[in-house]
């Protein structure tokens, strides 16, 4: 989060020229909700489309057992092992790349140029991070997706708690 939170900063700053009537913090809000709100699509997939997953079904145990530490920590190693994500896919940063240069183009551009900036920087940023992680794009992002992946690492640390 704090990394796309960061994207979503260096957005805003890198086209403020485009918007010099804007406030700062108005251009900073709208660079990080466009890279924070692509990440709504796991919420989704975890009660809705994925909810019979076992990802799902762990995430719910420890939110429903109040655990939030072992649900962020569970979420933090195994959300890459995630294959369902129906959003994070190459077709989502393309049409999003296509939406800022329409709302970039024209004039005054418009704040959702910026929005679609820093959504597309979302992907490429998650596209590159399985390069990274996986050695190779991960599976969904070529439609490929996957819910029935059932090996996940505890949360739990050497202490138990």
């Amino acid at each position: 989060m704090q990394v796309h939170t960061s994207l979503g900063v260096i957005c805003a700053l890198s086209i403020k020229e485009l918007f010099p009537n804007y406030n700062i913090w108005v251009l900073i809000f709208t660079g990080i909700a466009g890279n924070i709100i692509p990440d709504i699509d796991h919420l989704f997939n975890i009660f809705i489309y994925g909810r019979k997953t076992e990802y799902s079904k762990l995430v719910k145990k420890y939110l429903r057992s109040k655990e939030l530490r072992n649900t962020l920590n569970f979420i933090k190693l195994n959300h890459k092992n995630n294959q369902s994500i129906l959003s994070h896919n190459i077709l989502t940063p393309i049409i999003s790349y296509f939406l800022f240069n329409y709302f970039q183009s024209l004039y005054p551009p418009s704040l959702f140029a910026l929005f679609f900036l820093s959504f597309t920087c979302h992907f490429l940023y998650d596209f590159i991070e399985d390069i990274l992680f996986f050695k190779k794009p991960n599976p969904n992002w070529f439609f490929k997706y996957n819910f029935k992946i059932g090996e996940y690492k505890s949360p739990l640390n050497k202490k138990g708690d």
